[in-house]
């Protein structure tokens, strides 16, 4: 296979830094198996978390649609932004889908990446507002529940449009074979997007859920004569410390290398942390449904039945509606 092209840089000078040399087929291919593989078991994790809210409604609580919603956010950074075309594609060597098919795969992925990140906000203060605020838990119905569905999307919808009208731009990933914010052509558009996006969008949503597993953790502490139906103490602190690593493994080295751009040029990003990003937000829905799903004993079972419903019948509990749903109906 012959060398491919690079993206062309429209910053670089002769002065400049050298560009990038051109990845490897055996890197390529590396890359395609990775991105394919964890694709695939994103996609079946979080397909098998749907297909239980849609058999056993019961577990379909109000704060549950948040879960949902993380699923289908989920399945969009696996199928519509995902492994179909990048994983393809490495597995090829080149972007397979042209131009067009570059800013359908970055706006897809954006879309979901947004919606993934602004859900995993929601549910750190669903967290913190079923725990410690019990005046306001009468308020969470589930009409207040597709309302902050209703916000992520937007919210999501907003940022990711932006680019295909001129505030920043998409455009392929040093690999060729992955498009997403071109943060080679780092002009004022990209910097003052990117600046606010990292501010609103990745680091003031990193200290709101900080603070308020922090705050469900301590409260639980301090009351541990109430019972709580979704954790204890321990598992609160434990399983907000986890959430909030994967949230930084998952998504910090998008922000690290679009703040890099902002203030250095952008052949000075080491190769290797250019090929990061995209390998790592991939294992974001293969890591959610495991931590959000597996700790949760309700929600296991309903997996579980769903995995052996051909085998034995579902457990009594399952089949029965929940004492929330009765109080809360559909508003």
């Amino acid at each position: 296979m012959g060398e491919m092209a690079l993206p062309v840089d429209l910053n670089a000078t002769e002065e400049g830094p050298r560009p990038w040399p051109p990845i490897s087929e055996s890197q390529h291919t590396y890359i395609g198996i990775y991105l394919v593989t964890v694709g695939v078991l994103g996609t079946l994790d979080n397909a098998l978390v749907v297909a239980m809210f849609t058999k056993f409604k019961v577990l379909l609580t109000p704060s549950n649609l948040l879960l949902l919603n993380l699923c289908i956010s989920d399945l969009g950074i696996c199928l519509l932004g995902g492994f179909p075309f990048s994983g393809v594609s490495s597995l090829a060597g080149r972007w397979l889908y042209g131009d067009a098919g570059c800013q359908y795969y970055a706006f897809m992925g954006f879309l979901a990446g947004m919606a993934n990140v602004t859900t995993l906000l929601m549910i750190a203060i669903d967290r913190y507002l079923v725990t410690c605020r019990s005046d306001l838990r009468v308020k969470l119905t589930y009409r207040r529940y597709y309302q902050m569905i209703l916000f992520i999307w937007c919210w999501a919808l907003f940022w990711s449009v932006m680019p295909l009208f001129g505030w920043a731009s998409y455009g392929y990933e040093p690999s060729v074979t992955t498009c997403t914010i071109n943060w080679q052509h780092n002009d004022m558009s990209y910097k003052s997007y990117i600046t606010i996006l990292c501010t609103l969008g990745y680091a003031i949503p990193l200290v709101i859920m900080i603070s308020c597993y922090y705050r469900a953790s301590a409260f639980i502490r301090a009351n541990q004569e109430h019972t709580y139906d979704w954790a204890n103490e321990k598992s609160v602190t434990k399983m907000g410390a986890v959430l909030v690593l994967a949230y930084l493994s998952c998504w910090s080295a998008y922000a690290v290398v679009a703040l890099w751009t902002v203030f250095a040029h952008p052949h000075t990003v080491p190769l290797v942390l250019t090929l990061m990003p995209p390998l790592l937000a991939k294992v974001s829905p293969v890591l959610n449904p495991i931590i959000y799903f597996y700790s949760n004993p309700r929600l296991r079972m309903g997996m579980t039945a769903t995995l052996t419903c051909c085998f034995r019948p579902p457990p009594p509990e399952l089949l029965e509606l929940p004492e929330t749903k009765r109080m809360t109906g559909d508003k």
